[in-house]
Order: C-alpha cells, then structure tokens, then sequence
C-alpha cells in the first residue's frame, strides 16, 4: 500500500518537472519573466520618483523618505531580477 503512495507521488513530481522543463525550453518562454519583471521595476520606480517629488507636500517628510526608500530597493531587486532573466535569454539556445 505504501509503496503505491510512493509510485504515485514519485510520478506526479517526475510530470510537473518535465512539464516545467518543457515550459522553459524556448526563448518565447524565457521571455516572460523578464518582461513582467521589467515592468515592475518601472512601476516602482515611477512610485519612487512620485513619492520623492510630491509626496513631502502632504505627507511628514519621514513617511515620504520611507516610502521612497522602500520603493526604491524594491525597484533595485526586480532590476537585478531583470538582468538575471535578460541574461538568461542571451545565452539561452533555441533548441535548449
């Protein structure tokens, strides 16, 4: 009995990971992740130059500068993350 738990669930993880390297083979596929994370390194840095520009209007300049810097690395990680993809794209081959 058990070891039909096991072969079953060995099974499904062997299909997920085969789809999932399925998924991944063609640079089409390669593109989507840096072009959703591309847009939200603009998003964020368009919410950080915002905040740093009008937000101290109407708001105490510690939660301007707080919610500037907070955009604003968070803008760097999902820039980061979009050099690792774009990188990935590049040196990724069509049949691979």
């Amino acid at each position: 009995m058990g070891r039909f738990f096991i072969a079953k669930f060995g099974k499904l993880i062997h299909d997920k990971y085969n789809s999932l390297r399925s998924f991944t083979t063609n640079k089409e596929s390669a593109m989507k992740p840096f072009i959703i994370s591309f847009m939200l390194m603009i998003f964020f840095a368009t919410i950080s130059i915002f905040t740093a520009s009008y937000m101290p209007y109407f708001s105490p300049r510690w939660l301007s500068s707080l919610v500037t810097l907070t955009s604003g690395g968070i803008m760097v990680v999902f820039g980061c993350l979009t050099f690792l993809f774009f990188a990935r794209i590049l040196y990724k081959k069509d049949g691979n």
